[in-house]
């Protein structure tokens, strides 16, 4: 048990230069922010006690640590890895899901764990939940489309001589450019947006542990890549029809989030 915490506790020490973003801040706040909206008050004063702070503040700390020499295993963290038929069975390190669930360990068990130790796993817990929610985040066995792959996508209907196939990668796709088509929108802004769009599914997504969660992102996943192939070319509608799944992830996320916390700090 003491081995499996000492990578987390090296996190503690670490101030690290330079980003790489795995879904865009703005995704990552506005999950934190749904969240803050449904935690209990036990499960928000705890929270706000352990990072004397709130949720959103702390939501994308764990994309600075990649590139730390002495953290840069961290990077592995944010994938989620389902088998072949859909469920996440792994134990591995390097799996989101197993992060996720040793950080609600620490929290369950606070007498065992230092302060320090404790906000790192709650830094951690906040921002994996919403990157296993994120479609690119996403790998299963057998289905190599989920490695990552190059389309094409117009920006009308149909190609012409002034609107050809621009080329885009599914990874970047899914990482930031639904966020991209929502400039100015502040993280309250677009939880807002989540509630009116997914709220009346709140109680049901919030029901399951994170394993049960990441076999629904395989159904997600699956459902998202149904028709794809490399260089498959998609014109503005079937491209907008995609925001629907970053409108479910999003709402996802931020419900589990703090479904998770609640459960934690009951």
């Amino acid at each position: 048990m003491k081995q499996a915490f000492r990578y987390i506790t090296l996190l503690v020490m670490v101030v690290a230069a330079g980003r790489a973003w795995a879904w865009a801040p703005l995704g990552h706040e506005t999950a934190a922010v749904i969240a803050i909206q449904h935690l209990t008050p036990r499960a928000k004063a705890e929270a706000d006690k352990i990072l004397a702070t709130n949720i959103k503040s702390v939501s994308t700390w764990l994309n600075t640590l990649r590139k730390g020499e002495a953290t840069k295993h961290t990077a592995a963290w944010h994938t989620l890895h389902l088998n072949a038929e859909g469920l996440s069975t792994t134990t591995s390190e390097g799996d989101a899901v197993v992060q996720i669930e040793r950080c609600a360990d620490i929290l369950r068990n606070p007498s065992q764990h230092s302060d320090s130790v404790k906000v790192v796993a709650l830094r951690a817990l906040v921002h994996l939940v919403a990157d296993m929610h994120c479609i690119s985040h996403v790998r299963i066995e057998g289905e190599p489309l989920t490695n990552g792959f190059r389309f094409y996508f117009l920006r009308g209907m149909a190609a012409s001589k002034k609107s050809k196939p621009l080329s885009a990668k599914w990874y970047s796709h899914w990482q930031s450019r639904f966020f991209g088509y929502h400039q100015g929108f502040t993280a309250e802004m677009m939880a807002r947006d989540m509630e009116l769009c997914c709220g009346k599914h709140c109680e049901e997504y919030m029901k399951g542990t994170p394993r049960d969660w990441a076999a629904d992102m395989g159904r997600v996943t699956r459902s998202a890549l149904e028709g794809m192939e490399i260089d498959v070319v998609l014109n503005r509608k079937e491209i907008n029809l995609h925001e629907a799944y970053h409108e479910q992830c999003l709402a996802k996320a931020g419900y589990r989030l703090a479904a998770l916390l609640n459960d934690i700090f009951k």
